[in-house]
């Protein structure tokens, strides 16, 4: 990690915190703040720490339209915008070809969107494996992890052929 020399203007109650050089895509950036004090002083924070996600790049589907097919799985963004640009690294890769971001390809997107949502809920697949023999009763409420994981595997098999047939679209250049 580098540090990146900026200058700070305040108005009223908001700090601005202008870089010296402009901001990278695909990185993070962690802004500290230490020893803040009130206006009347009677209050302070020893430290107040934030980090702030730039733009992935390339990216050639939406947050969004990852979220469409999966928003009732809990995944944090950042995770998905990781696979959202692997994904267009990949059609790259296959497709020889740098797309214009603000005018993709049809059958680009349909991949970037299924590839990306594939290799996120592949994470969190294996993740919850290692719980596959849990069950438990809380309340009125039964659990058992194996559902979990067979509606998992379901799931990653319909993302994985959607993949697959957008996939064999981009490669062959076929745009609707």
């Amino acid at each position: 990690m580098s540090k990146v020399e900026f200058s700070v203007k305040i108005y009223g109650n908001t700090i601005e915190i202008i870089p010296s050089e402009p901001v990278k895509d695909n990185s993070i950036y962690d802004i500290t703040f230490t020893d803040v004090k009130a206006r009347l002083k009677e209050k302070r924070l020893e430290e107040v720490c934030t980090e702030v996600y730039t733009k992935m790049s390339p990216s050639y589907c939406s947050l969004e339209s990852v979220n469409s097919l999966i928003d009732s799985i809990d995944l944090e963004d950042e995770r998905i915008l990781y696979y959202i640009k692997e994904a267009s690294r990949y059609t790259e890769y296959i497709s020889g070809k740098n797309f214009d971001e603000a005018n993709v390809p049809f059958n680009v997107h349909q991949f970037v969107k299924f590839r990306a949502t594939h290799d996120a809920i592949l994470k969190l697949f294996i993740e919850k494996a290692s719980e596959a023999g849990r069950s438990g009763k809380m309340g009125e409420l039964e659990f058992r992890m194996s559902d979990c994981i067979d509606s998992l595997k379901d799931l990653l098999d319909y993302l994985k052929g959607e993949s697959d047939k957008w996939e064999s679209k981009v490669l062959s250049g076929i745009t609707t």
